[in-house]
């Protein structure tokens, strides 16, 4: 996937997401930074699978989305940047003809 920046709320891709694939992760990055905008907590869990490690500066280091939650519960009203790096995206095959983006995480 292209790289994109976040700018005024709003994610901006170097190009424009094209394939099916591309605008369900654009879809999940925007649904992502919706929820740490309106600190929906419930809805950026859904995001992640129930297995996800995830890298988290806040948390200081890779934390499983237990610790993920429990740490954004407590940090939400002071978070003020949102930084993607090597992030990882899933893409499960359900078949020859449908691909199907289910989770979010990081290496």
């Amino acid at each position: 996937m292209n790289d994109f920046f976040i700018r005024n709320k709003k994610i901006t891709f170097l190009e424009r997401p094209v394939s099916i694939e591309e605008r369900q992760i654009a879809d999940v990055m925007e649904t992502y930074s919706k929820a740490h905008r309106e600190q929906n907590l419930p809805l950026l869990i859904s995001l992640f699978h129930k297995d996800a490690r995830i890298d988290s500066f806040v948390a200081g280091g890779t934390v499983s989305l237990d610790e993920y939650i429990d740490v954004t519960r407590r940090t939400f009203s002071h978070l003020t940047r949102i930084v993607f790096r090597d992030l990882l995206i899933q893409v499960r095959v359900e078949s020859k003809y449908h691909a199907d983006l289910k989770t979010l995480s990081t290496k």
